[in-house]
């Protein structure tokens, strides 16, 4: 394997080890969990899931899950990839970057709570109300992108196509709403889809992250993301480069920025129990109804 130059072998201490070694058992049993093929998107008549779809016109919730869930699985499937422990010589490293892991642990915890903010309620109605409220929030920045390619007069005509489809499809889901018994524009829009209160929501209505404070963990895992100094403090390390002089003072050697592994086995596992949680909830809407 090529190093590039965010990527270094670190020596760890045992606490550290014994942390990650835990940590990756745990997110090998999270993606052993979901297999794609073994739970797809086309659900039982007799289903909760079926049952929600049927009010939902082309964007099912049944789909909607099992996408978040694939994204949540190649996010932590690519995390895992990153973290290597080598062992010889009588020490072990850890090959990964700093701040890469951080970025997946974002990206999985975001695509699996969004799964699991809409699949927890247990009335359907308000499942329906959450999927649309998050659809709408998709639908707005889709626009703003396109809004931004008319400032361009070659790319206007194409972006003005575009704009005019979300539109139509704006007028549909309002028109899906309308049709819904029990289910008013008002309470789609009453729906706080915003990261703050989705996860303080997961915090409040799962036990699971009662102890977890979830929106800690993904502001400083998006801080590392956008290389924040304020979120390095709390989660990366800075050991001098091994092989450096042993002249001069500590301050003076070439550092290495590497990470805090307890941090990451923490924040990582955040998400692998999310994923779990997901998953789990997409499980009983796919539970055939007797």
């Amino acid at each position: 394997m090529t190093k590039s130059p965010q990527e270094s072998l670190l020596s760890v201490s045992e606490e550290e080890l014994a942390h990650l070694r835990r940590f990756l058992i745990k997110l090998d049993h999270s993606l052993a969990s979901f297999d794609p093929m073994k739970m797809p998107p086309a659900v039982h008549a007799k289903t909760s899931l079926a049952g929600d779809d049927k009010h939902m016109g082309g964007w099912p919730i049944s789909m909607f899950a099992h996408s978040g869930l694939v994204a949540t699985a190649g996010n932590l499937a690519s995390l895992r990839d990153l973290i290597v422990i080598e062992e010889g010589d009588g020490h072990v490293q850890v090959r990964a970057r700093a701040h890469g892991p951080f970025a997946l642990v974002r990206a999985a915890l975001e695509s699996a709570a969004q799964v699991a903010w809409v699949m927890s309620p247990h009335g359907r109605y308000e499942r329906i109300a959450r999927r649309w409220a998050l659809r709408h929030d998709e639908l707005q920045m889709q626009q703003y992108s396109m809004e931004d390619y008319l400032e361009d007069s070659k790319l206007k005509e194409i972006a003005q196509r575009d704009i005019e489809k979300l539109g139509r499809a704006r007028a549909r889901m309002r028109e899906l709403i309308d049709g819904t018994p029990s289910l008013t524009w008002r309470q789609v829009r009453n729906q706080d889809s915003k990261w703050t209160s989705l996860f303080k929501d997961l915090e409040a209505r799962h036990e699971l992250f009662q102890d977890v404070r979830l929106l800690s963990i993904w502001r400083i895992c998006s801080g590392l993301s956008h290389s924040k100094e304020w979120a390095g403090l709390h989660s990366l390390t800075h050991k001098p480069l091994e092989g450096a002089a042993e002249a001069g003072s500590a301050d003076s050697l070439p550092h290495l920025v590497g990470m805090d592994y307890e941090t990451l086995s923490t924040y990582g596992s955040a998400a692998a129990f999310m994923m779990d949680l997901a998953v789990s909830l997409y499980r009983r809407g796919l539970t055939v109804q007797r």
